[in-house]
């Protein structure tokens, strides 16, 4: 085999790998909100108890939608980076640089990390 179709191949396998928990994830919570809704809301309303069961679905739905929205934007955030390059920002290589005074001001009080852009976080 060629070398670039082993690159392929394991860049294929580490893709895979890589999503495998989100999968998981998305099965688990898809699950139970089936099991929710179609199960347990459903059964009530069958027994009599419409407004119990209408009123889980109304707390319910607001709920799982959020829920979906911070997985999805959590999985798509990138973690950022820290590096002593971040602490002087752009073109800065001063160690007097505000940043760096901020910087180790803050250090023993909060952490932080900066994003890719340099912003602080």
């Amino acid at each position: 085999m060629a070398k670039g179709t082993l690159e392929k191949i394991q860049n294929a396998i580490i893709t895979t790998v890589n999503f495998s928990p989100v999968v998981l994830v998305v099965l688990l919570v898809s699950w139970s909100y089936l099991a929710y809704n179609l199960s347990f809301c459903r059964a009530l309303i069958a027994d009599g108890n419409v407004l119990q069961g209408i009123a889980y679905l109304v707390i319910f739905q607001p709920v799982s939608v959020m829920t979906a929205w911070c997985y999805i934007v959590a999985v798509r955030t990138s973690p950022g980076y820290t590096s002593n390059v971040g602490l002087f920002g752009p073109g800065m290589t001063d160690e007097k640089s505000p940043i760096m005074e901020v910087a180790l001001t803050m250090s023993s009080v909060v952490p932080f990390s900066f994003t890719k852009l340099g912003t602080k976080r």
